[in-house]
Order: structure tokens, then C-alpha cells, then sequence
């Protein structure tokens, strides 16, 4: 497995960028970059979030953070929804790598209602939006709290906008709406070590 260093240069050189280039987009010397580049330190993680945007990267593959090793986080947006964009925003200035399905075009399949279902602690409260028009021109004729699983994620198909977004999830953690807080669970391990390493050491 590649390391930092050879992450960055092969990314680097990539992009046709020299180790002055690079550094100047960070802030940084050409020396600097290539002390990163031999592997004699690493970056602070505000450095590498800004260098996984340059490189056109994650913070996941400079750190070795392999996507087949873990489950892809998926984000389900509306486009009319600015909780969505403020999610997409969030995860994207923070190199957190995500794939963004959106719930109209792409309607949940029932197997994946269903395993939304299992991760929620509040089941379809947590999933419904009771307040939508899809919710409220439907109750008129059906009673939601005697569909079976299945006659639900029927409906979920057909009436996409019966969910409520954003919706994070990658299979061990969900997450329904934009909360600045409890989004941070989704925050890669090595970058939440890095930021805790950071704020131990200016501890003084």
C-alpha cells in the first residue's frame, strides 16, 4: 500500500504540478512539500483537506483510508432541499468522500428502505416526512400505520418526496436531516485522530 508521501506525488505529478506549485497553493514552501513527499512528516489535516481539493482527491486516499476496506457513505438529496447543499457542502470542504444519490431520479430501492429502516432508532418517523404534500394528499386515502414494510417502500418508490432529506448512511450509521453536530460521526477515524492529536498538542 502507498504511503503520504508517495500518495502525494504520484497525485502531484499527475496533475502536472511542481513541488513549489503544490506549495503554493497550500501555503507553503517547495521544501516543505518535499519533506512530505520522503515521508519525514504529514501535513496538518486542514493542509490535507486543501490538498485532496487541489489534487482532485479525498482525505480517504491520501491517508490510506482504501474505499473497499469500508462502506461508501451515500448522501440522499432533493435538489430543492437546502439542507442537502448545506450537507453536500459540508462533506465536500472537509474532503469526506460520499456519493450523492438524489431521491427523485434514483428512487430507494425496498431493500434499501428496508436496511435504512433496520439502522434507525426511530424506524419511519425518523424516514417519513409527515409534513410533505406526497404525505398529506396520501393519508387522506391510507392509513400509514397499518401498511406492512413492504407496501410502505412500494409507496417510497412511487412517492419519492414521502422521505425526508438529507439522508447520510453507510450502512452502520444514518443520519436524516443537516445537523452540524451528529454529521461529524461520518468524519473519517484518521481525520478525527488527527484533529484530536492537533488540539492535545496546543494544549499547553
Amino acid at each position: 500500500m502507498l504511503k503520504f508521501g508517495e500518495r502525494l506525488k504520484k497525485l502531484r505529478i499527475e496533475k502536472g504540478l511542481s513541488q513549489t506549485a503544490l506549495g503554493r497553493a497550500v501555503d507553503k514552501g517547495h521544501s516543505t512539500v518535499s519533506i512530505w513527499e520522503m515521508g519525514s512528516s504529514k501535513p496538518k489535516m486542514e493542509v490535507i483537506i486543501r490538498l485532496a481539493k487541489i489534487l482532485g482527491t479525498t482525505t480517504d486516499y491520501l491517508l490510506g483510508v482504501e474505499e473497499e476496506q469500508r462502506d461508501i457513505l451515500i448522501l440522499y438529496t432533493r435538489k430543492s432541499c437546502s439542507s442537502s447543499l448545506m450537507a453536500k457542502r459540508w462533506l465536500e470542504n472537509r474532503g469526506i468522500l460520499f456519493k450523492e444519490v438524489d431521491l427523485v431520479k434514483q428512487p430507494l430501492t425496498k431493500t434499501g428502505f428496508i436496511q435504512m429502516l433496520q439502522s434507525s432508532d426511530r424506524g419511519t418517523t425518523q424516514l417519513i416526512a409527515q409534513r410533505s404534500r406526497a404525505y398529506q394528499k396520501l393519508k387522506r386515502s391510507i392509513n400509514f400505520d397499518e401498511l406492512t414494510i413492504s407496501e410502505l417502500s412500494a409507496l417510497v418508490q412511487e412517492y419519492p418526496t414521502l422521505l425526508k432529506s438529507p439522508i447520510l448512511y453507510d450502512r452502520k450509521r444514518l443520519e436524516v436531516g443537516f445537523n452540524e453536530v451528529e454529521i461529524r460521526a461520518f468524519v473519517p477515524r484518521p481525520q478525527r485522530q488527527a484533529k484530536l492529536k492537533a488540539i492535545q498538542i496546543s494544549i499547553p
